[in-house]
């Protein structure tokens, strides 16, 4: 269910609610997850929910014991979606340049994710099998699993943090209002004083989007390395947070 709701539909008197039984846990988290893509985290709660699903709240108490542990599974439904063509065959720089666009990606599509992620420490299943996904490609190119770990989770925090950062600027608005603040910012002072912004300025406009992402990404990963600083070998499955 992706669609948004009618509020008078909600609270119409009368309606019958779900017949017993017709739910399941899944059901649940992707309505939750629904919710949260069209209205934000901040919507999602157990009687909204609820409504959304035309159940009782009670009912939901059946398949999640409570909104913490619902937030952690929409968080986890979330990241399943999250999908790296380089884990079978690709270096280890290959598979974290991967790991970070497909997370990425993943949290452009789901924007209260981020919140969810930034604010709790999402542990679980899907986030042990997304690990063990990763972790075997970059140790099998000569990382310790303390540095392949580490190694994982330095572009996870990039990408999320990016990802928070940039969608404000240039996807809750459009891109060319963004670029457009920084030429009126920067037409209210004096040009002449800041010659080296005034070089820069048709850039500065530019650096929240997919191209200083990956200028960040690439530079990270090149400052990354096995333990004993030889160079690795060179050359869609689903995968984590914490």
């Amino acid at each position: 269910m992706t669609a948004k709701r009618d509020a008078s539909a909600e609270t119409a008197p009368g309606r019958r609610r779900r017949p017993r039984g017709s739910l399941t846990r899944e059901a649940v988290v992707d309505a939750a997850l629904a919710l949260v893509d069209a209205e934000g985290v901040e919507a999602l709660s157990m009687p909204r929910l609820a409504r959304w699903l035309d159940a009782g709240v009670m009912t939901l108490y059946g398949y999640v014991r409570s909104k913490q542990e619902l937030l952690d599974a929409v968080a986890m439904r979330a990241i399943a979606e999250v999908r790296v063509r380089e884990l079978h065959g690709g270096d280890w720089r290959a598979v974290l340049l991967g790991w970070g666009r497909g997370i990425r990606q993943v949290l452009l599509a789901h924007p209260g994710v981020a919140g969810v992620l930034a604010q709790r420490s999402v542990i679980g299943p899907g986030i042990f099998r997304g690990l063990e996904l990763l972790l075997g490609p970059v140790q099998r190119d000569g990382f310790t699993t303390e540095a392949a770990a580490r190694a994982i989770y330095a572009v996870l925090i990039y990408t999320l943090g990016f990802v928070l950062w940039e969608a404000p600027r240039v996807h809750a608005q459009p891109a060319s209002a963004y670029a457009a603040q920084w030429r009126e910012g920067f037409a209210r002072v004096p040009a002449d004083e800041f010659p080296h912004v005034a070089a820069a300025l048709p850039y500065l406009g530019t650096l929240a989007g997919e191209a200083q992402f990956m200028f960040g990404l690439e530079a990270l990963v090149a400052g990354l390395c096995p333990p004993d600083g030889m160079p690795a070998a060179t050359e869609g499955s689903s995968v984590p947070p914490g």
